[in-house]
């Protein structure tokens, strides 16, 4: 995971304008626009590890969360971007020489990606 992970997220999405592939760690925009992304991620066990959203496999540089120290929680709200129809977002762990586990699903803390078009 050192160079990065895809996260797979829950499958109880509700899904507008935007599809998944069948892993659900790549999502893709159907309309072009601006769109406001946020994420959570939530680990079982405090880590030394960082989050980013990536677009068509490109860092998407103000998502990126680096903690100075080990945490079991990642979040970034509301960072703004163009899409066009056919782009993709995926949320990724990196810079962990490891493994992390991810809250389950039925927790109240569960993994999130918000993809809302303004």
């Amino acid at each position: 995971m050192l160079s990065g992970t895809n996260i797979p997220l829950p499958n109880a999405q509700q899904l507008n304008n935007v599809t998944v592939n069948g892993a659900n760690d790549i999502f893709t925009v159907q309309q072009a626009g601006t769109y406001e992304l946020e994420y959570h991620v939530c680990l079982t066990a405090e880590i030394f590890v960082s989050s980013r959203l990536l677009v068509n496999g490109t860092m998407l540089t103000d998502s990126e969360v680096t903690p100075l120290t080990s945490t079991d929680y990642l979040t970034r709200k509301l960072t703004t971007v163009n899409l066009n129809a056919g782009d993709t977002i995926s949320l990724q762990l990196y810079g962990l020489l490891g493994v992390a586990t991810l809250v389950g699903n039925d927790s109240t803390k569960a993994t999130s990606l918000s993809i809302m078009k303004k």
